[in-house]
């Protein structure tokens, strides 16, 4: 009898730890498909961003996440200047783009030496630090190449350096917005997550896996699990498109609400959530701190976390502008791991979801009780 005992129970254990090791999987499958090349970096270039609205906007409907307006989309356009492709040698050795250089978001087309070129319109810049690419909404009258500075040289022979840019004054994007109804309709809680990235320059694909696949991929995996679970509230859930054009979507959508904004009991903005190998930091924590004394007691009595580091106010991501109108709200973002950051390296294989579960479960628990 004892042996049939341990049998059952090295079955329960096991079964226990099959589910724990599932429980990720949909989010981690996510971030494996949107970081693929076939969505072009969530980009400008071969309509990667609305590509990924659409691959977004399908995952909401087979949450049944319900639409304000008939549709999930909030359609907006702003200016982007577009860096399709950027090449450069020197000293007869070429670069390679977003690993040995990268070129300045606003520069504008050169080609460079050719008959129609003008070196005053070049500029190369050489650093030792981190090459970080970013967008620019606007075009600048030069072209500015950001090199590594190992290959600067006192006796510099520049052979080649190439930009092919356009300024499309009118890029149209997505915002996709969907809700759960909660037991209380009365106030909402929003979790929002920005789904766009910095896209491709010739080749040269910029993955976005932890910033932000990562925390869409959260977003949609509780989606997934309320439409399980009925909430206490309303869940309003919200993927932003060009917050790397500078927190435009979310901005778009203050000004733009499809429901009344004093309805948002909380907000709980997702970005950046691929580790967690020493917690979490949380912006706003230290103006919130009836909130975040909440937060840090559930992690402390579940020990999900090794730490939830708190952080003031801060502007750096799509919860900015609903706070910027009072509106209480957490930028959550991960500790540890890999710091790869708008660069070519920050793929899927770079992610370690150490505790990406443990998160998801923190935020369930604070969801309850918020």
């Amino acid at each position: 009898m004892k042996i049939l005992q341990k049998i059952i129970l090295i079955f329960i254990l096991f079964i226990n730890s099959f589910g724990s090791a599932q429980s990720i999987r949909y989010e981690k499958n996510i971030v494996k498909k949107l970081t693929s090349k076939s969505f072009y970096g969530r980009g400008y270039i071969n309509n990667g961003m609305n590509k990924s609205a659409d691959f977004v906007a399908k995952k909401f409907k087979q949450n049944n996440l319900k639409s304000f307006q008939g549709n999930y989309f909030q359609v907006f356009d702003f200016p982007i200047n577009v860096i399709e492709n950027a090449e450069l040698t020197l000293n007869d050795k070429k670069l390679i783009y977003g690993t040995d250089f990268i070129v300045n978001p606003n520069s504008k087309s050169i080609n460079y030496p050719t008959i129609d070129s003008d070196k005053n319109d070049l500029i190369l810049t050489f650093d030792s630090t981190k090459l970080i690419s970013s967008l620019s909404q606007e075009q600048a009258p030069k072209a500015e190449f950001f090199i590594h500075n190992k290959f600067s040289s006192n006796n510099l022979k520049i052979n080649q350096a190439k930009i092919e840019s356009s300024l499309k004054s009118k890029f149209e994007a997505k915002n996709i917005i969907g809700y759960i109804e909660g037991e209380n309709s009365d106030s909402l809680i929003v979790v929002t997550a920005h789904y766009d990235h910095l896209g491709m320059v010739g080749e040269h694909l910029f993955p976005g896996a932890n910033d932000n696949a990562s925390g869409l991929a959260m977003l949609l995996g509780l989606a997934k699990y309320y439409n399980k679970n009925k909430p206490k509230n309303t869940l309003v859930f919200i993927a932003f498109a060009a917050e790397e054009a500078g927190l435009l979507g979310s901005d778009y959508f203050v000004h733009n609400p499809l429901f009344d904004l004093k309805k948002i009991k909380f907000l709980i903005n997702l970005d950046i959530l691929g580790t967690g190998d020493e917690g979490i930091q949380v912006v706003n924590s230290t103006i919130f701190k009836k909130e975040y004394s909440l937060l840090n007691s559930i992690n402390q009595n579940k020990k999900y976390l090794p730490q939830i580091k708190t952080r003031g106010e801060a502007c750096n991501s799509d919860h900015c502008p609903f706070y910027s109108l009072g509106i209480k709200s957490f930028y959550i973002y991960t500790l540890g791991g890999k710091s790869y950051y708008h660069d070519t390296k920050d793929d899927y294989k770079s992610l370690t979801f150490k505790k990406f579960k443990d998160i998801k479960q923190l935020l369930i628990d604070f969801i309850k009780v918020i």
